[in-house]
Formats: structure tokens, C-alpha cells, sequence
């Protein structure tokens, strides 16, 4: 007897446990994004990237002084995939950067606004708390209906979820959880947006976007040399070992557009 007096609590714990909404997993953008960051690394690697290694000073007394007084390096290497920053391309980048920015925001109109998930947890334990939330605990057991086989439980904890839904997300907003599962859902569009406007593929797109940011935040540290600008872009034993490589008419055309590119490609990125 104590037994079947059990079994409906727990049908309604396993229907509560099943409808709370899991931790959020990894995002799909991300990998997306890595895609194209493995096809830029890719062109690094063939040479056609702005970033390139200083000569090596290692060497012994003769071989480094031929390298001190080797002829200028010729600057950044343009392909297909790495365009010369012109004011030219900058405008047509400003452009489908205004329509990615287009179909992000109306995105965001979507979903409206979210709550951190600190915040939401707090929100929704609120609304749980109150008259209608205590409602739907009450429906649970009317759910559970005494069966107790797995997919009656899987059915009833999805309704369940439904309902307790329908009681939080008109005062707290979208789990973000759900707010960022639809954001993924449209991530190919966003992305879609400045190619289509730009006329720029993505490649094309992600690696003058990669470029730009180290330029503008390092202008007090371009460095001249031998025709060509170099940021530092990363270092090996305390010492800068690779660079972006500029020519210095992409420093001139970059430069007075920074305010302005950084804060879009910020957003972009």
C-alpha cells in the first residue's frame, strides 16, 4: 500500500527533474566560426596572409649580416582570398557590415530581451512561487494520471515544460538558453547578410576583418620597414615573432576609419 501511495510523487519528481530546462551545451556557432578560421589558417600557411615571421638573426656572423642586408621584402602577398585594403573595399566591407547588422537586430526584435541566467533563474523561481506557477505543480499530479512506463513520463514532463513556459516567459522573457538556440538557428543568415551586400565572399570577409582590429589597436606601435607596416600578432620566448603586414597605403585608408570599423567588427566577430 505504501508503495502505490509513492508512485505518483514519483511520476511528478521525475516530470518536474524532465521538464527544467538543461545547462546550455556548447554552441554550434562556434564551430562554424572554427571552420572559417581553419580555411584562414589554411591561406596563412600557403604564404597568401598579411601575417609573415622577421628574418632569422640566429644565425652565425656571416649568414646574419646577409640576412641585415638582404634586399626589402616585397610586403603583404594579395591573392583571391586576401585583398589590398583600399578605401574601395573598406566601403563595400562598411556596406555588409550595415546589412549584417540589419538582420541581427531584427533577430534581437524577436526575441525580445533577455535576462542573464542568474537573472532568469531568480525571475522564474518567482513566478513558480506565485499562484500560477503553484497551479501548474498542482496539474502535475493530474499529468502523471498514475502511469508510470517512460513515455507516458517523457509526454507528461514535455507538457508540463509547456505550461510552466506559458506561466514565465511573459514576465521573465526567453530561457536564454532558448534565446540563443534561435540566434544559432539564424546564424547562417546573419552571415549570409554582408557577402550578399558586399559582394565579398566570407573568406574574403573574415580575413580583411582579422587585419583590421590588430591595426587599429595598435596604432601608436606600427612599425616601419623596408616599405612595409608590421604589427606584432604574437610572440616566441619573450620575443614578437609573427606579424600582420601592411603596405602603407592600407595603413592610410584604415587608420582615419577606425573609431568606426572597430566597434562593427566587434560586433561582427
Amino acid at each position: 500500500m505504501r508503495i502505490s501511495r509513492l508512485m505518483p510523487c514519483a511520476v511528478v519528481a521525475a516530470m518536474l527533474a524532465a521538464a527544467i530546462p538543461a545547462p546550455a551545451h556548447a554552441q554550434l556557432g562556434g564551430l562554424i566560426k572554427k571552420k572559417v578560421k581553419d580555411k584562414v589558417a589554411q591561406t596563412i600557411g600557403r604564404g597568401d596572409s598579411a601575417r609573415t615571421a622577421p628574418p632569422d638573426t640566429s644565425a652565425p656572423d656571416a649568414a646574419g649580416k646577409a640576412a641585415r642586408t638582404a634586399p626589402p621584402r616585397p610586403g603583404p602577398r594579395f591573392s583571391e582570398y586576401m585583398l589590398e585594403i583600399t578605401p574601395e573595399l573598406l566601403d563595400r566591407l562598411e556596406k555588409g557590415l550595415a546589412a549584417e547588422e540589419v538582420v541581427r537586430q531584427e533577430i534581437e526584435r524577436k526575441i525580445g530581451k533577455v535576462l542573464s541566467h542568474d537573472e532568469y533563474k531568480k525571475c522564474q523561481a518567482a513566478v513558480l512561487r506565485g499562484p500560477e506557477g503553484q497551479k501548474v505543480y498542482q496539474q502535475s499530479r493530474d499529468l502523471a494520471n498514475g502511469d508510470t512506463t517512460y513515455e507516458h513520463i517523457q509526454k507528461a514532463s514535455r507538457e508540463l515544460a509547456r505550461r510552466m513556459e506559458q506561466v514565465v516567459e511573459p514576465k521573465c522573457g526567453l530561457e536564454p538558453r532558448k534565446a540563443e538556440e534561435i540566434r544559432e538557428q539564424h546564424a547562417d543568415s546573419v552571415e549570409a547578410a554582408a557577402p550578399a551586400a558586399s559582394g565579398l565572399t566570407r573568406l574574403q570577409l573574415t580575413i580583411v576583418k582579422e587585419r583590421i582590429l590588430p591595426l587599429c589597436a595598435a596604432t601608436q606601435a606600427v612599425a616601419a620597414a623596408a616599405g612595409e607596416m608590421r604589427v606584432p600578432a604574437g610572440t616566441q620566448n619573450g620575443a614578437n615573432a609573427i606579424y600582420y603586414v601592411y603596405t602603407p597605403n592600407e595603413v592610410n585608408a584604415v587608420q582615419p576609419r577606425c573609431a568606426k570599423l572597430a566597434s562593427a567588427l566587434r560586433t561582427s566577430l
